[in-house]
């Protein structure tokens, strides 16, 4: 399920967890493979956390309501 849901990810953010969760990149060379400042590739990985906590909670809350 959740690789699903991270192919809903804009393409950036699909990129930066492949490159760090897959591949196992740590985020200064995979900030240099998409030619972006470390700083910037940290802050699309912890958008594509932060997305992908949101839509599971979300789930989780229809699926045993509150």
């Amino acid at each position: 399920r959740v690789w699903s849901l991270i192919h809903q990810l804009p393409e950036p953010q699909q990129r930066a967890l492949t490159l760090t969760l897959v591949s196992g990149l740590s985020t200064r060379k995979a900030s240099l493979e998409e030619g972006i400042s470390e700083a910037a590739f940290r802050k699309r990985v912890s958008r594509a956390y932060k997305q992908l906590r949101d839509v599971l909670s979300e789930e989780l809350e229809n699926d045993f309501g509150e």
